[in-house]
C-alpha cells in the first residue's frame, strides 16, 4: 500500500472502531518550504511533491481530523547536535546572494539551492523537531506526520546529499 493510502486507511480504521481510544494524530506543514525550488521545473524533488500530499489530505477530508502542529525554524543549537558548524555555514551562505529565480548546483550534482533554500531547510528540520517533540511530550498528539521539504534523510553531518541539506530525523532524535 502506498504511504498516502496508509494514513487514510489508518484514520478510517480508527474512525470505525469506537472501542479503541481515539488516536491524536498531528500534522506539520509550512508553505514557506515550497520556496525552495529548481527553476527549470524538471527536478524530482519539487514543491508539487508535498503540495500533492497536503491537497490529498484535504480532498479526502482527513486534514481536518489532524491536530495542527506549528512549524518552526530549527535553531543552530539543535542543528549542531547532528551537523558540523562548517556545514551550517555552507547551507546558510552558499546561495543567499542568488537572484530570486536563479539556482546554484552544489557539489552534489543532483542537489540544487536557491535564495530560499536555507529558510526552507531550517523550517523542514525545525518542523520535524516539533513533530517529534509533540509526540514525546504526549500532551498534544500520540503520533505525528511531518510534510516537509527539502527532505533530510540523506544529509551527512558535514555534507549535503540526495536533495537533503540537514538530517531532519537525526536532528529531531538528538533534540528529543
Amino acid at each position: 500500500m502506498r504511504t498516502r493510502g496508509r494514513l487514510a486507511a489508518f484514520l478510517a480504521n480508527k474512525k470505525q472502531d469506537d472501542s479503541l481510544k481515539k488516536m491524536r494524530i498531528g500534522v506539520v506543514f509550512d508553505e514557506l518550504m515550497m520556496l525552495h525550488r529548481e527553476h527549470k521545473n524538471d527536478h524530482p524533488e519539487r514543491p508539487e511533491r508535498v503540495m500533492a500530499i497536503y491537497l490529498n489530505l484535504i480532498k479526502k477530508e482527513l486534514f481536518s481530523q489532524l491536530i495542527r502542529i506549528e512549524s518552526e525554524e530549527a535553531v543552530d543549537e539543535d542543528l549542531l547536535l547532528a551537523h558540523k558548524q562548517l556545514h551550517l555555514h555552507h547551507v546558510k551562505e552558499d546561495a543567499k546572494d542568488l537572484e530570486r529565480n536563479k539556482n546554484l548546483r552544489t557539489s552534489q550534482v543532483d542537489t540544487y539551492m536557491n535564495k530560499f533554500t536555507d529558510q526552507a531547510a531550517t523550517i523542514s528540520a525545525g518542523s520535524t523537531v516539533e513533530a517529534v517533540a509533540s509526540v514525546c511530550s504526549q500532551m498534544m498528539v500520540d503520533q505525528a506526520f511531518a510534510i516537509v521539504r527539502p527532505p533530510g534523510h540523506h544529509a551527512h553531518n558535514n555534507q549535503i546529499a540526495g536533495f537533503c541539506f540537514y538530517n531532519n530525523v537525526g536532528v529531531a532524535a538528538r533534540v528529543a
